[in-house]
């Protein structure tokens, strides 16, 4: 399988599991989610926190499992991680327990200006600090439990097939516990390229 081989797989997983757990956002997002155009293969890139992927299964819901297995049992050289963060960031532990493999978007094997949609993997113990960004977000926890902040809400639980929506600018953050965490993550509008805002 080539990177584009595998995105279009992870596509048809992902978007159907957006029809399944459907919520008012989630569809006005799906709404104009464009057909997939050609795409393109992307250099294998592999990041620290791919070592997680092997263990998601066993945390996934029943709807969510067929997109966990397939973003699991995918070949290590069919995938582009990326991070927008650095260790300046957030610290070089995070970096070690952060990535991502883009399906559409700026730098996926389908390139895409309107939308951004790929799986977000975080490692066990790990917190992701308050941050905004322009797009509109939709998340869909795939596996694992996350403690999820929105705005100045309370912090809540988070288990798989849980959907999350953050409006443009809204501050969240999250924080993983005793097991990694996958997320499908979709974006909509504004600059898909530019790094969220540390708060």
């Amino acid at each position: 399988m080539t990177t584009s081989a595998l995105a279009q797989q992870l596509f048809g997983h992902a978007t159907h599991l957006l029809a399944k757990v459907a919520t008012p956002e989630s569809t006005r997002l799906m709404a104009d989610l464009p057909a997939l155009p050609v795409g393109t293969d992307t250099p294998p890139v592999d990041r620290p926190v791919s070592r997680f992927r092997t263990g998601l299964p066993a945390l996934a819901a029943p709807a969510t499992r067929p997109l966990v297995d397939a973003f699991a049992q995918a070949d290590a050289t069919d995938m582009s991680w990326y991070q927008s963060y650095t260790a300046a960031d957030f610290g070089a532990a995070f970096i070690d327990n952060y990535g991502w493999v883009e399906i559409l978007g700026p730098f996926a094997p389908f390139a895409c200006e309107s939308h951004r949609l790929g799986i977000l993997l975080f490692g066990p113990d790990t917190h992701y600090p308050s941050h905004a960004h322009e797009p509109e977000e939709i998340y869909i926890v795939l596996a694992g439990e996350i403690l999820w902040t929105h705005a100045d809400q309370p912090e809540i639980s988070c288990a798989p097939g849980t959907v999350i929506h953050h409006a443009t600018m809204v501050p969240h953050a999250l924080t993983t516990q005793s097991t990694p965490v996958a997320l499908l993550a979709l974006w909509r509008g504004g600059n898909l390229a530019r790094k969220s805002d540390i708060l």
